[in-house]
């Protein structure tokens, strides 16, 4: 349903904000038509009688509603969270190598840091975008953090202190391995088709028992049903927009690994790195990693 519902709104050529509004106006303006209609066919004193049944199934129909509605939301609005709390570690992570790496060997911890600022610059400016379009992860970025693990495992120490700071680099990147899948596995999640069928089978049940609530003053009775309309139809798009938490406009954007790379370059860390005057030996064995990993993956 929320693929359906992005089509269209892609279709439309409109934000999800303007979509909303859209599909919002759309359902109060049917709502009104066909109120004007309830309000003919099933007239105030014909339904007094059966009013307090009436009321009661309402009231029944009502909760069944909130029920479902409240797991949905809760469920889509703690995965959105979720994936918001991935981006802010993954973030942390990164810093956390980089400032690892200083611990290493010069050459080595150079290397280190350079992988790692490449990965993090192709999540931002590859990956980011791929994974919004096509939910899955670029292969280009998957190949750089697979550089940074090839780096790591090449990594010689000459100190216990070294030796140290290795293990908590190793530790580091597991656990960004990890935050990493699980960002992307949210960004591929979706609320299943069950429970869209029941949500809005659910509602329309629901908002079909307003027309023949007996309300004695047409036009409050046809305002009743706009508002109805209005709540649901917008409490529904809502699910909508949080159900893809890294597109539209409530779409998480790599803001944590921006102000990351913003920082290194503010304090000219690469340029830095590049003065060092350990790089001109560095250099050599950068490129002999860089030509280490074009062949592997060719040969993959």
């Amino acid at each position: 349903m929320s693929d359906f519902l992005e089509s269209l709104s892609n279709a439309i050529g409109v934000t999800d904000s303007v979509f909303c509004l859209i599909m919002t106006f759309l359902s109060v303006f049917v709502a009104f038509v066909l109120g004007r209609i309830a309000v003919v066919k099933f007239p105030f004193e014909n339904m007094v009688e059966s009013g307090e049944g009436i009321g009661s199934f309402c009231n029944l129909i009502g909760v069944l509603y909130a029920i479902v509605l409240g797991y949905v939301l809760v469920n889509v609005y703690e995965s959105y969270s979720m994936a918001s709390e991935k981006v802010e570690a993954e973030a942390s992570l990164l810093i956390d190598l980089l400032r690892d790496a200083e611990g290493l060997p010069p050459i080595q911890g150079l290397i280190l840091r350079k992988a790692t600022v490449n990965y993090m610059d192709s999540v931002i400016d590859v990956e980011w975008p791929y994974m919004i379009a096509n939910r899955d992860f670029h292969p280009v970025t998957f190949d750089k953090f697979s550089a940074i693990y090839k780096t790591v495992k090449q990594i010689k120490c000459d100190s216990d202190e070294q030796r140290l700071f290795l293990g908590e680099i190793i530790v580091r990147l597991n656990e960004l391995s990890a935050t990493r899948r699980e960002r992307i596995q949210v960004a591929s999640s979706r609320v299943p088709d069950m429970l869209w069928a029941m949500l809005l089978g659910v509602g329309f049940v629901n908002f079909s028992m307003t027309f023949i609530f007996p309300v004695e003053r047409p036009k409050l009775r046809i305002t009743l049903l706009c508002s109805t309309a209005a709540v649901m139809t917008f409490t529904t798009l809502l699910i909508f927009i949080l159900d893809r938490p890294y597109n539209g406009t409530l779409g998480i954007k790599p803001e944590s690994l921006i102000k990351v790379r913003e920082i290194i370059q503010k304090r000219g860390k690469p340029e830095q790195w590049d003065q060092d005057p350990g790089v001109a030996s560095a250099m050599p064995k950068l490129e002999m990693l860089k030509k280490a990993v074009e062949k592997a993956k060719h040969s993959n």
